[in-house]
Formats: structure tokens, C-alpha cells, sequence
């Protein structure tokens, strides 16, 4: 999606203050503890930068916005759930510690004011905002933050997103608005895990009432929650003590949930609906041409992307030139144009995308077509001359899945590899891969709201984690990515996670195919909505209707 001169002009004043801000950031550490935040800053950082590029219409407040996505949430507790779908709700109804701005680049006070990191960066002081409050009218406090935190991270909890305090060793309330949290060890990316709709603050009353928030709602967040009807619609209406002044603009939101692709389509064609967070690639180009709708796809890319993966514990994928061989056949190009509709970057080196500050350029492994030649060459140094035979899983309830696993069915038919595909239900695919590790080779895509490179690589390519259904593990690979999980600053954590990913497509436990832009379309009256490469939604808190 092409940005106005006004947006340029504006980003550019961001990445300035930003840059600014880094400097000063980095003078505090030079001379001890590092300062994030705080009122002054806050202050001076609105009046270096407004939020927005300066309009001849200024938002007008009021009316309901009708937004379509494709799934119902898992439950809607942040902190049990790990769906994609659950966040899409959440994030309109929570508050976390921190949050990133609009780029995705740069870590912010949120729910804190500021937060001040020791000099050997062990302990967090968390300053909380004064005044705000939980929607059922109870104030928010330190001790909504260590209990959040505590409660995610006990086990008994079942949280899936417990690893993001492992290095936490304690979480002391100084004060109803301060929260000390010490460290067993660095975790350089912990604010940006503190920026995770998944690291949502949660109420203490409400949990110890109720049990949970899987059927009820109770944030600190822009909209408040009013109803839920499974495969129909959840319903939520504005905060008004929402502590970003003016906002949110809408009175009311509403989230449908249509499951068909198709459905949504006609839905925003035909005005049933303001929003659709994610439709299918192939509608990109019907929709770029229809009056009064504005289609979106982000140039830069998103956080999903797709692959081929191959069993590390089965001959003949125990052999890593094997590997490396198929990474090479792997036509990537014909899977961006055919497959995904144009809608793709060829992945040839890492899969951290091009719109993260960790982004590998310059990491060029393969070819976004297939070098044949390089390819035969290692199968025959690897004692397979004239090729194997092995299968393919796949499961065609995404069809860009079963598309891609016929592409690269072609493409190592072409280097002696001979896939036979097996179609298999989504709950049967799940299994086999992810439960049983049972395939030689199979294609599916990973994704969610990533930003941080840890969520991209730590849980597929470390040994010991559970979204690791290769069998993969490299003694190397696991220490550059436990470095990259201890080291602070971000340009030695870029350094280690280029090398890290240099290493991990080496090794080639999985081919990365493409980085896969999400489709998202809007009304022409809606205004003020931010897209962003995650998918989420959580800048509709500006959106107003220009209706």
C-alpha cells in the first residue's frame, strides 16, 4: 500500500523524534539505569509529534463500525488463550505495560507511565498512569500487575504464553502505583513481550470472582464488553475513562465473525460491513477496483509466511545437505506469483520480515528460483544421485497450502525427489505434525503477532520447545538463540539473530517459501485506521466515520 507525502513527511518526524529518543536512551545506559517514559517525556514527545499527519477534517466522533474477521476467539481470557483470533478481541478490551507505535519499532509506555531498567538490567521499576480504571469502575493498581504476572506465569494456569516470564525470579509492589520485577538473567525482549495483547493486565477481582475471563470481559481498554454470540457477532461500546484523551471516536463496535471467504467479500462490496481484517489474495485485484472500497495489502509484507518442513529424525532428512538440497529446488517465485496472487516476497535468506528492525539484508541463502544444478549437487554428495522417493503432508483446508505443495511437488520432481501428497483433514494434519511428528515432509504456514524476532525463531528452531515439530536441534542454534534472548541492546541482539539465521537455513530444517501480505479492505468513510503487518486491529480505537 502506497503512502501520501503527508504520511512520508510524518513518519519522517517520527523516525527523527525516535532517533532522538534512542540517543538519549543510550547516554542513560552509558551512565547506569535506563529511563522509558515518564511525564515530561510523554509531554515532549506530544509536542514533537502530533499522532497524527495534520487533516482538513477533524475526526468526528460517534457511530458504530462493523468489523468482519473470519474466526471466533478461543475463549476470551488473554492470558489462557494463545489465538490469533482471541487477540482480535482482546486487544480492544485490554491495556498491557507497554506498547510499540505504529512501525512497530519502538517499544512505548503504555498502561505504565515509564519504566526504569537497573544498570545491570536485573530489575524493572514499573511506573503505573494515575486514574485509570478497570471498566467495572474499579481502579487499576500495582497489584492488578502482580497478579497478572504471577498468574500467567504459574503452571497451573496452562498459560501457552508462560515463557514470556521465565527469567522473572519475583514481582514486589512498592506502591498502589509502582511494581518492582527482578530477573533470574537478562530477557532483552521482555518490554516487547510486555507489548503482546497475550501479556494483557487482567483484573484480580474479577479472577478471583469468577475463576477466569473465558466468558467475561472486564479491561482497562477502549471499548468495553457488552455481548457474545458464538458465530455471529460480539458486541462492544466505548470506555469513556479511557486514558488517551478524545478517544476512542466510535460509540460502538461490532466484530462479526463470517467463516466463508467469500462471505466477507460480498460483505464489504456490499456495505453489510465497514472493516474485513483478512480476505483471500485472489479478491486483492476485484476489490482495488470497486468504487467506494479502499483495499489494503502492506508492501512490506506481514507476520505469516509459509514453508516446506522436513523430518530431522527421518532418513533421508536426517542429512542436512538433503536439506539444504530441497531449499534449493524450492521455487519461490512461482509460489508468490501463482499461488499467492502476487501477494509475496520470496524469502531467501531469514524469515525475521523486512519491516522489523532485525531484518537480515543482505542474507541471501537461495534463490527465489530454483538453482537445479546446486541442488543435484548436494543430493549426490549426500548419497542420493538419482534422487527418493517420500511423501508430502499437507491439508487443503488452505488452499494456499495445497497450492504450495504442489508447486514444490513439481519443483523436486525436477532434482529426482519424487512427493507423493497426502491430503489430510486440518485435525489430522495437526496431529500428525504437531502431536505424533509423524511426516517426512510437510507444508504449512506459521504466523500471529510476531514483532520481536525471539517470537519468530526461539519457539520453531530451539530444541525444547513445543512448536519445534522437525525435531530440529543444533547446539549452535540453541545458544545464538538463548544469546539473543540475554543480550540488551538492539544491534548486538540483530547481530546474534542474523547468525542465527544464517545457520537455522543452512541447516534448512524447513525451506521458508514466502512472506505472505495480509488483505484487509475498508469503506472510503472510514478514516484514521492504521494497517499494520501483525493484522491486528488495534488502532480502530482512531478510526472515525466521515459519514
Amino acid at each position: 500500500m502506497s503512502r501520501s507525502s503527508d504520511d512520508a513527511e510524518f513518519l519522517a518526524r517520527v523516525r527523527s523524534v525516535m532517533l532522538n529518543r534512542r540517543r538519549l536512551v543510550q547516554g542513560a545506559a552509558a551512565a547506569g539505569a535506563i529511563v522509558i517514559g515518564g511525564r515530561d517525556a510523554s509531554a515532549a514527545m506530544r509536542r514533537a509529534v502530533p499522532l497524527r499527519p495534520a487533516r482538513q477534517d477533524a475526526p468526528k466522533p460517534g457511530g458504530k463500525l462493523r468489523l468482519a474477521t473470519s474466526t471466533d476467539p478461543v475463549g476470551l481470557d488473554p492470558m489462557i488463550s494463545s489465538a490469533y483470533s482471541t487477540a482480535l478481541i482482546t486487544e480492544h478490551v485490554y491495556g498491557s505495560l507497554m506498547q510499540y507505535d505504529e512501525e512497530l519499532n519502538e517499544v512505548l509506555p503504555d498502561l505504565a507511565e515509564s519504566v526504569e531498567i537497573s544498570e545491570d538490567k536485573l530489575l524493572y521499576t514499573f511506573k503505573l498512569r494515575e486514574g485509570v480504571k478497570w471498566h467495572d469502575g474499579m481502579p487499576f493498581t500495582a497489584d492488578d500487575v502482580k497478579f497478572s504476572m504471577d498468574r500467567q506465569k504459574n503452571p497451573d494456569t496452562g498459560s501457552p504464553n508462560a515463557y514470556m516470564y521465565s527469567e522473572v525470579g519475583e514481582v514486589t509492589v512498592v506502591d498502589p502505583l509502582t511494581v518492582e520485577v527482578r530477573f533470574n538473567k537478562v530477557q532483552g525482549p521482555f518490554l516487547a513481550f510486555m507489548a503482546s495483547p497475550w501479556a494483557s493486565m487482567t483484573p484480580k477481582h474479577v479472577v478471583e470472582e469468577k475463576g477466569d475471563l473465558q466468558t467475561v470481559m472486564v479491561g482497562t481498554g477502549p471499548f468495553k464488553f457488552v455481548s457474545y454470540e458464538p458465530a455471529k457477532a460480539l458486541n462492544l461500546v466505548k470506555n469513556p475513562d479511557y486514558y488517551v484523551p478524545d478517544q476512542p471516536y466510535l460509540d460502538e463496535l461490532e466484530i462479526v465473525f463470517i467463516s466463508d471467504n467469500t462471505s466477507r467479500l460480498n460483505a464489504v462490496l456490499t456495505k453489510q460491513v465497514d472493516m474485513v481484517q483478512d480476505l483471500a489474495k485472489k479478491d486483492y485485484m476485484q476489490l482495488s477496483n470497486m468504487p467506494g472500497v479502499k483495499a489494503i495489502a502492506l508492501e512490506s509484507g506481514s507476520c505469516n509466511w509459509a514453508y516446506i518442513g522436513m523430518n530431522c529424525t527421518k532418513a533421508p532428512f536426517d542429512n542436512p545437505l538433503v536439506r539444504e538440497a530441497v531449499a534449493h529446488a524450492k521455487n519461490r517465485q512461482a509460489i508468490a506469483d501463482n499461488v499467492m496472487f502476487g501477494l509475496a516476497l520470496p524469502l531467501t535468506g531469514g524469515i525475521v520480515p523486512q519491516w522489523s528492525w532485525a531484518y537480515s539484508e543482505g542474507l541471501d541463502l537461495y534463490s527465489p528460483t530454483p538453482n537445479i544444478e546446486k541442488a543435484k549437487a548436494l543430493l549426490a554428495e549426500a548419497g542420493f544421485p538419482d534422487g527418493f522417493e517420500t511423501t508430502i503432508k499437507v491439508s487443503p483446508a488452505y488452499s494456499e497450502l495445497a497450492g504450495e505443495a504442489a508447486v514444490d511437488q513439481e519443483a523436486l520432481k525436477a532434482v529426482g525427489i519424487n512427493a507423493q501428497i497426502i491430503n489430510l483433514e486440518w485435525g489430522t494434519f495437526i496431529n500428525d505434525v504437531f502431536g505424533n511428528n509423524d511426516f517426512d515432509m510437510q507444508v504449512c504456514g506459521w504466523g500471529g503477532p510476531f514483532i520481536d524476532p525471539d517470537e519468530f525463531l526461539y519457539p520453531e528452531f530451539h530444541s525444547d520447545q513445543g512448536f519445534n515439530p522437525h525435531l530440529f536441534a543444533d547446539d549452535e542454534v540453541d545458544a545464538l538463540l538463548e544469546e539473543g534472548r540475554t543480550t540488551f541492546d538492539r544491534e548486538g541482539r540483530k547481530e546474534v539473530y542474523a547468525k542465527a539465521q544464517e545457520r537455522i537455513f543452512t541447516l534448512s530444517p524447513v525451506a521458508a517459501g514466502t512472506n505472505n501480505r495480509l488483505v484487509q479492505a475498508q469503506q472510503d468513510y472510514v478514516e484514521g485506521f492504521t494497517p499494520l503487518p501483525t493484522g491486528l486491529m488495534r488502532w480502530v480505537r482512531e478510526v472515525w466515520l466521515n459519514k
